[in-house]
């Protein structure tokens, strides 16, 4: 069992130093055909290191704001290495579990994932993505800066959105387009908690385990829920220990932002 644990880990790093590797060189893709006056606006839109530190904070789910894809090129990559931090951990847990000799949970699981991430990328996020002209018409609820747009930017925010990994350059800007939005983001938490389940439930049957009877999915269904209870408490909290605000802006002291 040792070594089919050292065997596990070797892999593991091997396939992140080659995640990490892509990550170059589609870093060094997303500077290819920037326009001139983009370089000149936005300077790092052009700086190799600056463009691989953005993909590789996309990659682990950590971002900031301050820096964020200029082109369509740079924001159609951004969201393939969205998607590539976000199965990065599912598609690492199948594969320990194959490599240690679990092949059949590995390939159930599996399947979970494709049957529940790939519809949901195909064809129900970009159809919930062009319901947001339906909730604001006249003021646009998707904005990048003083720009709005339904076409590319709708589709980008809400596939990143999906992927736990918003940059913040392009936000909601209505009650309803903020629904929609966290519509998108419990479909992605759906989507990895499901395949999760599936490999919980056949690791328990494999193992003639009867430690909890509940199924994953409700435990974790419990906790969130729980979870959202919190930060609704502390979302009053917050408005109220912001008053100074109010008179600025109605989104800061709105309970519901």
């Amino acid at each position: 069992m040792g070594s089919s644990k050292v065997k596990v880990f070797k892999s593991l790093v091997l396939c992140y130093a080659l995640l990490c590797l892509l990550l170059l060189i589609i870093a060094g893709a997303g500077l290819i055909g920037v326009p001139q006056e983009t370089c000149a606006a936005a300077s790092e839109s052009c700086n190799f290191l600056t463009q691989f530190f953005l993909l590789v904070t996309t990659f682990h789910g950590a971002k900031w704001g301050h820096i964020a894809p200029a082109t369509g090129t740079q924001q159609y990559l951004a969201v393939v290495v969205a998607a590539l931090g976000y199965l990065w951990p599912l598609v690492s847990v199948l594969l320990s579990i194959k490599w240690l000799g679990l092949r059949d949970i590995a390939k159930s699981g599996s399947w979970s994932l494709i049957m529940w991430y790939f519809p949901m990328i195909d064809f129900i996020i970009p159809a919930i993505a062009g319901t947001f002209p339906a909730v604001d018409p006249e003021d646009k609820a998707i904005c990048d800066g003083e720009r709005c747009d339904y076409g590319l930017n709708s589709m980008y925010f809400s596939l990143m959105t999906f992927h736990s990994r918003a940059c913040g350059n392009i936000s909601p800007d209505s009650s309803g387009a903020d629904w929609i939005t966290v519509t998108i983001i419990l479909l992605g938490t759906i989507s990895w908690i499901m395949p999760v389940n599936a490999v919980h439930r056949l690791l328990k049957k494999h193992l003639n385990s009867s430690a909890s009877k509940a199924p994953l999915v409700l435990l974790v269904l419990i906790s969130y829920v729980l979870s959202m209870v919190v930060l609704f408490v502390l979302a009053g909290f917050y408005v109220a220990a912001r008053p100074e605000f109010c008179h600025q802006s109605k989104s800061s002291c709105n309970l519901e932002g």
